[in-house]
């Protein structure tokens, strides 16, 4: 809500990716950032790091990215501030934002067919 100033929904959490186990007692810490936006969604990346409390490096342990779409007082859809990738990294993370979404929605195609075809 804090990039478009509007309400927003979770539309999906998609792309998880466990990478090694937070143990216990290690401190945690989430990074959060928009890397790609649609007219009316933001995709933000959210990177988990854990490490020893004791002065241990952070290392990532998983990162996801989850979707929201910015609402109106109405409840209907409303457009969000457009989001610039300035480094490489961020084109990266953006190209990365766009494939995870037209999986996801081609994930979601099949699995609807799938379901429609088995329903008869």
């Amino acid at each position: 809500a804090g990039w478009s100033g509007l309400y927003c929904v979770t539309i999906s959490v998609g792309t998880i990716r466990f990478r090694r186990p937070i143990l216990v007692g290690h401190q945690v810490e989430l990074i959060a950032r928009i890397v790609y936006t649609g007219t009316t969604s933001m995709h933000v990346l959210v990177q988990v790091r854990s490490g020893d409390t004791k002065g241990g490096e952070m290392l990532e342990t998983n990162h996801c990215i989850i979707s929201f779409v910015a609402l109106d007082a109405e409840g209907n859809t409303a457009a969000v501030p457009g989001w610039v990738p300035l480094t490489e990294e961020d084109q990266f993370l953006q190209a990365y934002a766009i494939k995870t979404k037209a999986f996801s929605q081609q994930v979601e195609q099949d699995m609807l067919d799938f379901y429609q075809e088995h329903q008869q």
